[in-house]
């Protein structure tokens, strides 16, 4: 079993991965959540893309064996939380945030409240002209 230190160090690395590739968060528009049947979401590890904001997220069992009494979600669960997400207006992403043996966290992010286009696509100077600094 991994250590709390050896997921958050795997996090850092993987965020720094991310970064230098440019991994941005995957988009729910237009996922058909019933022919799911992996992650399609990157790992971006400890890395926030400019652009999204992580506003919450859950731990999600990876091996396909969790039960629905267990604190993670199953596939099933994932599956409800992102049809729930899809009934709204918002561009909601996912993206995985770390991830263990059996395990991963699933970050729910949208776009930059400063960003108008609300795609996630502004550059933080593009963001900074039409609604300030960062909060």
């Amino acid at each position: 079993m991994l250590s709390y230190d050896q997921i958050v160090s795997m996090a850092q690395d993987v965020g720094k991965e991310a970064k230098r590739l440019g991994k941005v968060p995957y988009s729910l528009k237009s996922l058909n959540v019933d022919t799911l049947r992996r992650f399609l979401f990157p790992n971006i590890g400890s890395y926030r893309p400019n652009g999204w904001e992580l506003v919450n997220y859950k731990t999600c069992d990876k091996t396909g064996m969790g039960h629905e009494d267990e604190p993670a979600l199953t596939v099933r669960g994932l599956k409800a939380w992102i049809k729930d997400l899809q009934r709204s207006d918002t561009n909601w992403a996912m993206a995985i945030i770390e991830e263990g043996e059996f395990q991963v966290v699933i970050g729910l992010f949208k776009p930059d409240s400063r960003d108008f286009t609300h795609t996630g696509c502004l550059t933080e100077g593009e963001m900074k002209i039409v609604g300030g600094a960062k909060r």
